[in-house]
């Protein structure tokens, strides 16, 4: 059955270029968000929520014939478990290891389709990799390394980043254990641990983490005062002006931003 009328839970900038990119498509797209933001993508219609109200939420979800959340990563399970409840398809871009494990378990009884990590990586650069491995014979292939990255077109910063989406869910990257196939296992490791030679034209670069480069992340992730107020679990920083999906109220994502992450030019998050 074709999805022609989805929903998509999250209007910051990855649910906004989604919310386009479907009704480019011919889709009758629907975003949900808490506050309505100041530029609706042309077309879209709008309705207010909040993720945290389950009943309301599965109730909404009921009227679409599949949901996308694009919320922060801590945000993004209630609402696989209420398209899980009400049958409807769910899909996320989500980078968190945790959310799509749980996901996943959900999906092995859901009656409809449940795909968690959607985006760019994780999500196309497995089915790049998963393609690339299957033209080698079995047994041949000893390891496939593929890298990721996005430069900006308008660099800002000290960090020369781009905040196109959840600073918090970036941040959390840093900070979880990560996944790896070693020695045919999948197994798990502390992340910031270990060192990689990178060969560019010729010029050799150490790629290290120092061990208070971890202990930096952490801290700063959980809300410990680092030159301001951040509770990576709840406060999702942005640029001014720009409304987060369905983040619970108390006034969490209006929390100032440490000064490492702040444009010095413009006073922005970055």
């Amino acid at each position: 059955m074709a999805i022609k009328n989805p929903l998509i839970i999250g209007l910051g900038g990855v649910g906004n270029l989604l919310a386009v990119m479907l009704k480019e498509q011919g889709m009758q797209v629907t975003a949900l968000d808490r506050q309505q933001p100041a530029h609706l993508p042309e077309g879209v219609q709008f309705v207010s929520g909040d993720v945290q109200d389950g009943k309301a939420l599965s109730a909404t979800l009921e009227k679409y014939d599949a949901v996308i959340s694009c919320l922060p990563y801590n945000l993004s399970l209630a609402v696989a478990e209420a398209a899980y409840k009400v049958r409807v398809p769910y899909f996320d871009p989500t980078e968190d290891v945790k959310t799509t494990e749980a996901v996943r378990k959900l999906a092995q009884s859901a009656p409809k389709t449940m795909i968690p990590q959607c985006g760019l990586a994780p999500g196309a650069i497995g089915i790049i990799g998963a393609h690339l491995a299957a033209k080698f014979d079995a047994g041949t292939l000893r390891y496939l390394k593929l890298r990721v990255g996005a430069l900006p077109q308008s660099p800002t910063g000290q960090l020369g980043y781009a905040g196109n989406w959840s600073l918090a869910g970036l941040v959390h990257e840093y900070i979880a254990d990560c996944d790896l196939i070693a020695d045919g296992k999948r197994q798990k490791i502390a992340p910031l641990r270990n060192e990689e030679i990178l060969r560019i034209r010729a010029r050799q670069i150490s790629a290290r983490a120092h061990p208070q480069d971890h202990n930096r992340v952490h801290h700063l992730c959980r809300g410990r005062r680092v030159e301001g107020k951040l509770d990576a679990g709840s406060a999702i920083p942005r640029r001014q002006g720009q409304e987060h999906g369905a983040v619970p109220p108390g006034g969490q994502a209006g929390d100032p931003v440490p000064r490492q992450f702040e444009d010095r030019r413009t006073g922005h998050a970055l």
